[in-house]
């Protein structure tokens, strides 16, 4: 089912017909980004139309975007017995397309999820069972050979669960597909993974200036209409984070979660988390090695060996107290010692 008329790498010779709409069982199937949004006069979200932005309501169908991913994605990561999930799972905020597929006379539903971005580190956004910093995770991403450019963890914290964005630590060459994994860990006994695809496509000069001079609600609808639906995504889950009282933005969220078929997160906060980082947990200077320690931690490290040796040497000079056994003791001793010289001298 194709939506776009032209694919999201756009060209100013290239010209625009108009939108296509698409329907699906007699009724449109689409979000209404920018009912709810202002309106910029003076651009138009394909390069070619007119000067003003289409008749709104803007509705987009997230099928006929091109995905990028490869079968065998995860966006949900499903039941857990483990304690990080005890609601809502592990979910990637992205397009996924499902196929029936039979092997062995079993039929298996296969996710394709996966997106397009203008940018060359664009914005993962998730669904954290949990609070960001109590459980352990795990951020990979491959290239489409399947080598690993990147292995780290997320960074940051968060009151409890809820929509976080993760910037992709690698920069994306044009045109090429990236394969991120996000793992968390349970308990030991348990991991939870979702993963899917990222693609970077450019835009040609003339949609690239229309989306650099509109405003970010604006941005979103656009996005929308170029198919670049990661980039969609993030404007309107940037807009959600920094406008929490806006119903306007609140509601265009809304209809986006539903027509990703994500509706269970609609209502869910975007909190402001998190990085991602291949350092190492923090450790106690007790834990590290010289090697692992900057110059401040080491004098800082030999200042507290140096008090612990002055305690234990002050420790072994000091006389020992005598207890009160002891002196009960001398002087039991001592009167023995007198009655037997008495004794000796009579």
């Amino acid at each position: 089912m194709k939506l776009f008329q032209h694919p999201p790498s756009v060209h100013s010779s290239e010209k625009a017909t108009g939108f296509n709409f698409v329907v699906l069982s007699g009724v449109f199937l689409g979000v209404f980004l920018s009912t709810f949004l202002d309106v910029l006069p003076g651009f138009s979200p394909q390069p070619a139309a007119a000067q003003d932005l289409p008749t709104l309501p803007l509705e987009f169908n997230p099928n006929g975007s091109p995905n990028p991913g490869r079968p065998g994605g995860r966006r949900r990561g499903g039941a857990s017995r483990g304690s990080c999930q005890t609601g809502l799972p592990l979910t990637a905020i992205a397009p996924a397309q499902t196929t029936q597929v039979q092997e062995l006379g079993v039929t298996q539903v296969v996710e394709t999820v996966g997106a397009l971005t203008t940018q060359a580190q664009p914005m993962l956004w998730f669904y954290m069972p949990g609070a960001v910093g109590e459980v352990a995770t795990e951020f990979v991403v491959k290239d489409s050979g399947d080598r690993v450019l990147y292995q780290g963890r997320l960074a940051g914290q968060t009151a409890g669960s809820g929509i976080v964005g993760v910037p992709l630590p690698v920069e994306m060459a044009p045109n090429s597909a990236y394969h991120w994994f996000l793992t968390v860990d349970c308990d030991e006994t348990e991991r939870v993974v979702v993963d899917g695809w990222v693609e970077r496509r450019t835009v040609g000069p003339d949609a690239n200036r229309t989306l650099t001079q509109a405003t970010a609600r604006n941005r979103a609808a656009l996005y929308a209409n170029y198919g670049f639906l990661q980039d969609t995504i993030s404007e309107l889950a940037l807009l959600r984070q920094e406008n929490v009282e806006d119903e306007a933005i609140a509601q265009a969220w809304r209809q986006l979660m539903i027509v990703l078929e994500l509706p269970e997160l609609a209502e869910i906060a975007v909190l402001p988390c998190c990085e991602v980082t291949n350092a190492p947990d923090e450790m106690t200077p007790d834990e590290m090695t010289p090697d692992e320690m900057t110059p401040d931690e080491m004098t800082e490290n030999e200042a507290t060996e140096d008090e612990a040796a002055e305690d234990e040497t002050t420790e072994d000079t000091l006389p020992e107290m005598p207890s009160e056994a002891t002196e009960l003791e001398r002087e039991r001793d001592g009167r023995s010692i007198l009655e037997r010289a008495r004794d000796r001298g009579n």
